[in-house]
């Protein structure tokens, strides 16, 4: 019975919010004493579902979550976000004037006591 131990690296995707993140696995296969391929995952040590059952999303958490096996390509650069600076932006807009008479006043917007009938 040979036992093989692989890093593998698993990159999710939300399908609901589209957040991306990538989680590391440890794969332990064997073949059993029939010929069947066996396989367990392992998380820090600890052995975990495989990746494929489902997983929910740490965001919004939906179960509509993609999978795919990521440890052999490359990880993508990541960019810094540069502030987009306009002169337009600079200057704020000027709210619209509003007539006064039409406003509610603060103690019918939001009345303190409640009555009841």
């Amino acid at each position: 019975m040979e036992v093989e131990r692989t890093p593998v690296e698993v990159l999710f995707t939300c399908r609901h919010c589209q957040l991306e993140w990538r989680q590391g696995y440890e794969v332990v296969r064997w073949t059993g004493y029939e010929g069947d391929l066996l396989e367990t995952y392992f998380r820090r040590g600890v052995p975990v579902p495989p990746p494929m059952l489902g997983q929910r999303c740490p965001q919004c958490g939906s179960l509509n979550v993609s999978w795919a096996d990521v440890s052999g390509l490359p990880r993508r650069a990541t960019r810094p976000v540069q502030p987009v600076v306009s002169s337009h932006w600079s200057t704020p807009e000027p709210k619209p004037a509003t007539l006064r008479f039409f406003t509610r006043a603060a103690h019918q917007r939001e009345p303190l006591t409640r009555r009841f009938p």
